[in-house]
């Protein structure tokens, strides 16, 4: 009875771990090369042309993608400093919490009579401390994915109206090169129809 229950266990643990684990089943064919199309493999993925130019949580990379379209690049910019700092604070108030808990302990045992509710204080001051900056962080992490979202959005949308995306990023001549003599030609037309 013990090793079916110990199997049962271990194929519900299987099938758990391999549900965590995501990807996309389809791409689309039809998107211009110019367009930027997100891919599950793994993790978030841009995609442009076929190949991949952004990819995983902090969507580095992302900005310079959608560099010729303002603001997506600056969104791309939010996103990608919003994950990372959220980074930062999560971990941060994480650290706060344990050390700060680990100090307060480590003080309540030192000198029970005398330490007790300042070690007390210490330890519940930290958690909360802690927890806030945790919480803010996570906040953080969760605003750079439609940031990011938002970015491609913009990037799709805009791309063929901004001039400087024609090259993927090189800025071209808004017209034709005017001439010596088309600037002769225009004078004298102004001439004309001023007399």
């Amino acid at each position: 009875m013990k090793a079916a229950a110990r199997s049962a266990a271990l194929l519900l643990l299987a099938a758990s771990v391999s549900a965590c684990g995501a990807q996309s089943q389809f791409t689309r064919r039809n998107a211009r090369a110019s367009e930027i199309v997100w891919r599950v493999n793994g993790a978030l993925q841009a995609t442009k042309g076929g190949r991949v130019v952004a990819e995983g949580r902090s969507f580095s990379g992302l900005d310079e993608a959608v560099s010729c379209v303002p603001m997506a690049r600056e969104r791309a910019s939010a996103a990608h400093s919003s994950y990372v700092g959220g980074q930062i604070a999560t971990w941060s108030g994480f650290t706060v919490m344990i050390g700060g808990a680990g100090a307060g302990v480590g003080m309540m045992f030192a000198d029970r009579e005398k330490l007790l509710w300042p070690g007390a204080a210490v330890a519940i001051g930290s958690a909360v401390l802690g927890g806030i900056v945790a919480i803010v962080g996570a906040n953080l992490i969760a605003k750079s994915r439609p940031a990011a979202l938002d970015a491609v959005n913009m990037y799709n949308d805009h791309y063929a109206a901004t001039r400087a995306c024609r090259g993927f990023g090189e800025k071209r001549p808004l017209g034709p090169r005017v001439g010596k003599a088309s600037l002769r030609m225009r004078s004298s037309l102004v001439e004309r129809r001023a007399r």
